[in-house]
C-alpha cells in the first residue's frame, strides 16, 4: 500500500490522509475503517500479502510489536 512504509510494515501518517490531517474528533473506528477502504481501493486489491514471520521489523520506536488484523 502506498500509505504503508515496505521495510517496517508502518503506517506512515504523512501518506495515510487522516492521520495527515488528524481531527481530535477522530476515533479507532474511524481509523480502522479508512484503513480498510484504503486497502481496498483498486491500487491496492491486487498487492501481495508480506511475509509471514517478520514481526522482529515491525516494532514501533517504543520496542512495541505492532499487530492489525481486519475481519
Amino acid at each position: 500500500m502506498t500509505c504503508v512504509n515496505q521495510e517496517t510494515g508502518m503506517v506512515e501518517p504523512n501518506l495515510f490522509p487522516m492521520l495527515a490531517d488528524w481531527q481530535r474528533e477522530y476515533t479507532m473506528e474511524d481509523i480502522l475503517t479508512q484503513l480498510k477502504k484504503e486497502m481496498t481501493s483498486p491500487q491496492n486489491r491486487k498487492l501481495a500479502q508480506p511475509p509471514e514471520g517478520n514481526e522482529e521489523a515491525r516494532a514501533d520506536p517504543k520496542g512495541l510489536v505492532l499487530k492489525c488484523c481486519i475481519l
